[in-house]
């Protein structure tokens, strides 16, 4: 017996009372609302813990990271538009990462940002397999005393990034504070893609996108989530691909069961209106 079973079996009654209370059953009182919310949360946090953490990652191209090899003038503006306090830190490359990095930390230093030594200081990170499961990955954070994980494949390639965060999110829902309020801007990519927030309206990516056409009346979405959640005709998955009238194929990279959190566009170009 593993230590979720005892849980599991909690999660069994209660469902069970609730049942019992839908139908009627004068044996069974109904759930108040502070049980009914312990419940759904139980029921999303025990299959989040046996959820491997590749499920839940960011993906590798969506890591904001630091190359030690940058000038700090650089680096320093280009952490300060991020709403990370953290960041991971590599050698030119995300694949020879090295540790992490504060921001407040650096902010607080009161040392010259012209000659300032990224290198003093960084941070050790967790390195973790893609089918760790995401309370083994908690037990090990809190024993390594370390909230951010890199996720490597067999060869030591980089695939993603975890955060407790992100695990609490999976549990919780987005907390709203003003971090998550900012709509992260528009990334294009060298290969043509482009990586956008699920929330940035259409007509802001039209702007910075001419040629492009996304907005249609008929479907009444105002943001490029709800777009594509309208042309799927429910809250896509990770890594479902959906195609566009003007030829745009958009792919899911983070989602949660509401709402769609940040996209890939393929094919920009061709969709371009002359």
């Amino acid at each position: 017996m593993n230590f979720l079973t005892p849980w599991k079996s909690l999660w069994s009654q209660k469902e069970s009372q609730k049942d019992s209370s839908i139908k009627g059953s004068p044996a069974t009182a109904d759930l108040s609302d502070e049980e009914s919310e312990k419940l759904e949360i139980l029921k999303k946090s025990l299959p989040l813990f046996e959820k491997p953490v590749c499920e839940i990652m960011t993906p590798r191209a969506d890591i904001d990271w630091v190359d030690l090899d940058q000038d700090f003038s650089k680096v320093h503006k280009y952490v300060l538009r991020s709403s990370h306090n953290y960041f991971p830190v590599g050698q030119h490359d995300l694949d020879k990462l090295i540790g992490r990095i504060s921001l407040k930390k650096i902010l607080l230093s009161e040392e010259d940002t012209k000659t300032i030594k990224l290198e003093k200081y960084i941070e050790p990170v967790l390195f973790v397999s893609p089918s760790l499961s995401c309370v083994d990955l908690i037990i090990k954070m809190k024993k390594m005393k370390n909230h951010m994980a890199v996720v490597v494949d067999e060869f030591g390639g980089v695939d993603g990034l975890v955060t407790l965060n992100d695990i609490s999110q999976e549990v919780i829902g987005e907390i709203d504070s003003d971090q998550s309020s900012e709509i992260s801007p528009l990334l294009v990519h060298k290969d043509g893609t482009v990586t956008v927030d699920g929330r940035m309206p259409l007509e802001n990516i039209e702007q910075e996108i001419p040629g492009l056409v996304l907005q249609d009346k008929s479907d009444g979405a105002e943001t490029i989530g709800g777009l594509v959640s309208s042309l799927a005709g429910h809250i896509p998955a990770r890594g479902e691909l959906i195609k566009h009238g003007s030829g745009l194929t958009f792919e899911v990279l983070v989602c949660d069961a509401r709402r769609i959190k940040k996209l890939r566009l393929h094919n920009v170009v061709e969709a371009k209106k002359e």
